[in-house]
């Protein structure tokens, strides 16, 4: 994780995102989902390019599923096919 990543949590959501002085790229994902991480040096590059005007708070749907289903999030494909 990157200075400007934070695990976003049910108990700090309201003030790492909604209530953020600068914009917040949510990046939503499961340990078990094989394609995310492939995503991650891109999310981590558009972090490092807007640093200061722009923090990536990560969201693993596991643990705060919640937080996932407020946001829309419908489901996360595994490598084997399987949804949440």
């Amino acid at each position: 994780m990157h200075d400007n990543e934070i695990v976003v949590t049910e108990a700090n959501f309201q003030s790492e995102v909604p209530d953020s002085t600068v914009a917040v790229l949510v990046d939503y994902w499961a340990p078990w989902c094989g394609p995310l991480p492939a995503a991650q040096p891109v999310i981590e590059q558009i972090g490092a390019e807007h640093a200061g005007s722009l923090k990536v708070g990560k969201v693993n749907v596991d643990d705060e599923p919640h937080l996932g289903h407020h946001a829309g999030v419908q489901g996360i494909r595994s490598p084997t096919g399987s949804c949440i």
